[in-house]
């Protein structure tokens, strides 16, 4: 074989190698394409949970508040209420006690005036 020859059979071998190589290539990028597509759509279905479950939660929180809001105020009202009550009761006691003092003034007069 002539120098030509030697060199053209290496071109050859060397364009069917590097021909090899790029359809290696080819066929590894397509694989990674739909590897990153499927991770894509795998992140777009968690994102969409995440999202569900962040609504969730908020809505569960408000409502939580709004429970407890509520809780608080009809615990404020029935110590109002209790107070209310206290207050009316101790005005009552002291009207008795006012009552039961002038009865009592009222006898130590009397046995003073008797004595």
């Amino acid at each position: 074989a002539t120098e030509a020859e030697a060199a053209a059979a290496e071109a050859a071998k060397l364009k069917a190698e590097l021909e090899a190589a790029l359809e290696d290539a080819a066929v590894k990028h397509e694989a990674l394409a739909e590897d990153l597509d499927a991770l894509k759509a795998q992140h777009a279905v968690e994102a969409d949970k995440l999202r569900a479950e962040v609504a969730a939660l908020t809505q569960g929180a408000d409502e939580t508040k709004t429970a407890l809001v509520a809780e608080v105020a009809a615990l404020k009202a029935a110590l109002e209420t209790e107070a209310a009550g206290a207050k009316k009761a101790g005005a009552e006691k002291d009207a008795e006690l006012a009552e039961l003092r002038a009865l009592l003034e009222e006898q130590e007069s009397a046995a003073e005036a008797a004595a």
